[in-house]
């Protein structure tokens, strides 16, 4: 359909590459890799969008 797309990677753990080796075999590019973290899932559970509470991920959204 010629649509842009990219992925994103949630609760990335480093452990396994699999959507990596997937992203390059369809020629998707892998945009960001959010990564297994305690304070992210914190700020999950409470609602509320990690970027905005912690300042490092601003510029990756």
């Amino acid at each position: 359909m010629g649509i842009p797309a990219g992925i994103v990677i949630n609760r990335d753990t480093g452990k396994t590459n699999m959507i990596d080796e997937y992203a390059e075999k369809e020629n998707i590019p892998v945009i960001l890799k959010i990564p297994f973290d305690r304070n992210i899932a914190k700020l999950y559970s409470e609602g509320k969008i990690f970027a905005q509470h912690l300042p490092e991920w601003k510029k990756s959204f």
